[in-house]
């Protein structure tokens, strides 16, 4: 289950639902190259399976199938994350306002925007005038996920101030970097030192291991199905380059 929701039957119900508009939501892409225009088309889900107790109502599990396009992006790294608390916000107005700050404020300390623009953006179907109405108990809920927000009445611009609570790029970035140099670490054999220090001699080879590590991370860590071999190659051009220490 999703964090902050409940798990009665008309929360099945509404899930059921956001599944049906997950499902019917499709997308346009269009590439022009050299006068050839390229149109696709897809959508953000090819289909889901949900599972629930009839007697009680509670949710067994929920499977979705992301479409390739999705996926792809989730493996580039291309979609943002959420804040666990964005789904204690009840009202659709408050969630779009956020949705909306983590794509445009993101990560900077701040971001400012005209309340019209973001009424625009947002596809509300208030009033402009409602809107800005609608605004001020997200603009006083001191829980808002991710930023703090403020709303200058005079220049009618809505202000988000990061608050920080969310990993930054680089940090996500550092540790991913440091699981896959361990990766591929623990797949060398526990011997193999003795054959790297016949090779790189008088070198610390702790300390050859992490420069390897690093390298291998860097260059976009090549499938090997030798990790053995490709530490002791490491090794020769190690040695080549530096010789002894």
């Amino acid at each position: 289950m999703i964090a902050g929701t409940n798990e009665g039957g008309r929360d099945y119900d509404a899930l059921t639902d956001s599944i049906d508009r997950l499902h019917g939501t499709n997308f346009r892409t269009n590439v022009l190259s050299e006068g050839i225009r390229a149109d696709e088309w897809f959508g953000i889900i090819d289909g889901a399976r949900t599972k629930k107790d009839e007697v009680t109502g509670k949710i067994l599990s929920i499977q979705l199938k992301f479409s390739e396009m999705v996926r792809h992006s989730i493996r580039q790294r291309d979609v943002l994350t959420l804040h666990p608390h964005y789904f204690r916000l009840r009202r659709p107005v408050d969630r779009r306002v956020y949705e909306l700050g983590r794509k445009h404020c993101g990560q900077k300390p701040s971001w400012a925007c005209f309340v019209k623009t973001i009424w625009e953006k947002s596809g509300s179907k208030s009033s402009l005038r409602e809107f800005r109405r609608m605004l001020k108990p997200a603009v006083a809920n001191e829980e808002f996920p991710d930023y703090s927000l403020f709303l200058d009445a005079e220049k009618d611009k809505l202000h988000f101030f990061n608050k920080n609570t969310m990993p930054r790029d680089e940090d996500i970035k550092a540790a991913r970097d440091r699981k896959a140099a361990k990766n591929i670490l623990d797949r060398l054999s526990p011997d193999i030192n003795d054959k790297a220090r016949e090779i790189a001699q008088g070198w610390d080879m702790h300390y050859v291991q992490q420069c390897f590590a690093a390298w291998w991370v860097k260059i976009g860590q090549p499938d090997t199905e030798n990790a053995d071999g490709f530490f002791l190659t490491f090794c020769r051009t190690w040695q080549a380059k530096k010789g002894r220490p």
